[in-house]
């Protein structure tokens, strides 16, 4: 993910990827499915992955984009100076 990118767009453009995937006979399990789209973020992210991963949060993947969009929007009220560049 390019530093700039919506969230959102980027996790529907993966999501789309995958079911991609899964169309030509290779379906990826949720989980890894997850740990793919998890590793594709910018480092903004890198509290969120680790909270999701230490917690062992088991979400589908729309879930997923809800919780990366709520973290998003969390990241630009805490540091309202850089909302374009947040940092955790």
């Amino acid at each position: 993910m390019s530093e700039g990118t919506p969230v959102g767009a980027h996790v529907i453009k993966m999501m789309g990827y995958i079911q991609t995937l899964e169309k030509l006979g290779f379906a990826l399990n949720n989980e890894l499915a997850t740990d793919i789209i998890l590793q594709s973020l910018s480092d903004n992210f890198k509290q969120f992955i680790l909270n999701f991963n230490m917690n062992d949060i088991d979400k589908t993947l729309p879930q997923l984009l809800g919780m990366l969009r709520t973290a998003k929007s969390n990241l630009k009220r805490m540091d309202p100076l850089h909302s374009n560049c947040p940092r955790s």
